[in-house]
């Protein structure tokens, strides 16, 4: 899967696209297929550092918190109950890897 990252807080020369793992999904996950996502005004402000106050990031972190696509898997009884390949979007939990 491709992921934007930032390694570490910075105006817009920071982050760079990256080749990464599938994630392991824990209980309450749902794998979801992503052709598209977007980086708003919550991720650039995130980059900057502006809010690392209140939402402190591990770096590398993972930005793109708006995102569109299908339900590929889901592991566990607590997973939000969706059907496999329901089309869903989404604004992802606050992550970082």
């Amino acid at each position: 899967m491709k992921a934007f990252i930032i390694e570490r807080y910075g105006k817009k020369e920071i982050g760079r696209i990256a080749d990464m793992s599938e994630p392991a999904l824990q209980d309450d996950d749902v794998l979801v297929d992503i052709p598209a996502a977007a980086v708003n005004v919550l991720d650039i402000k995130i980059r900057s550092g502006e809010f690392k106050l209140i939402l402190p990031y591990r770096m590398p972190a993972i930005l793109g918190h708006d995102v569109a696509g299908k339900a590929k898997s889901k592991k566990g009884a607590r997973a939000p109950c969706v059907s496999f390949q329901n089309q869903l979007w989404i604004l992802a939990r606050l992550t970082s890897f």
